[in-house]
């Protein structure tokens, strides 16, 4: 279960006590307190943990900051799951304190990823900040059609991995950190 800016990991949890296992005071993975009962959700053989990222996304930090997401969940999966914590306006917000310093890498044949500022067609847009066009950038996959002088097989689809290895992510990082100044 992931958190977002603004909800503690108790919240999240639904659980009054909770330790936190991995992170620090900006970022971390919390559970509840061993013998203090299960966590929302819980239920026998399923564990349930949370991770906060929310004093990431706050105050001084963020105006140093910058976000690369590969294959991000956030919108395809995370605004649905928990639509009064993460929907178009908390997105919007987020990408004002980052001074739109964000771009998401994703692809048609990704099954975890997908577009953070999705617009459907004759719909909407979850947020309509202008910015948004600029944080999504769509993938082709497979990167080409046609076999390579080197090869006897077409390129493979790469879906959610790697993301690391295309030219849009070396361009995103170079982007990013220029506009940090």
């Amino acid at each position: 279960m992931h958190g977002v800016s603004g909800g503690t990991a108790e919240k999240i949890l639904d659980h009054p006590i909770v330790d936190r296992v991995a992170g620090d005071s900006h970022a971390g993975f919390y559970r509840p307190r061993p013998g203090a009962g299960p966590a929302g959700g819980a239920s026998a053989g399923i564990a349930v943990e949370a991770y906060r990222w929310g004093a990431l996304t706050a105050g001084t930090a963020v105006r140093t900051a910058s976000m690369l997401l590969l294959g991000s969940p956030l919108s395809r999966l995370y605004t649905r799951l928990y639509p009064a914590y993460l929907g178009g306006q908390t997105l919007g917000d987020l990408g004002d304190r980052l001074d739109w310093r964000w771009r998401n890498l994703w692809r048609d044949t990704d099954p975890v990823g997908g577009p953070i500022f999705d617009r459907p067609e004759g719909g909407p847009a979850a947020c309509d900040a202008p910015e948004t066009r600029s944080v999504d950038v769509r993938l082709r996959d497979p990167s080409s059609l046609t076999v390579g002088p080197e090869d006897t097989v077409p390129p493979p689809l790469e879906r959610h991995w790697p993301y690391h290895t295309r030219t849009a992510y070396q361009s995103g990082v170079r982007d990013l950190a220029a506009r940090i100044g």
